[in-house]
């Protein structure tokens, strides 16, 4: 959930994680250790990401370009594009079509 912690609020997916596109940013101080919890090995600051998570990235929707952001951030980093997904409908097409929201 690439949105802020306050867009969660309004509901999220059930088992998503809060992962805000600024948190990844290349100005970040949580940058190298986000992308560690994500399964990247770091050797003389040289990231392998051959063990990170896939990832499926999305926000609020088409109104929204935060998981667009996050997701040029993880590239900028060196996540290897197979393992990124972006769900487009976001929060707004997820809940339109009936599919479970936890609050």
């Amino acid at each position: 959930d690439a949105r802020l912690p306050k867009g969660r609020e309004m509901g999220f997916i059930p088992g998503s994680v809060s992962l805000p596109a600024e948190t990844v940013g290349p100005n970040s101080e949580f940058r190298d250790d986000i992308l560690k919890a994500l399964g990247a090995r770091v050797f003389e600051d040289v990231f392998n990401f051959a063990d990170a998570q896939p990832l499926v990235v999305f926000d609020n929707g088409p109104s929204q370009n935060a998981a667009g952001q996050l997701i040029a951030h993880l590239l900028e980093a060196g996540y290897p594009p197979e393992k990124l997904r972006y769900y487009r409908g976001g929060m707004q097409v997820w809940s339109v079509v009936g599919l479970t929201v936890q609050e």
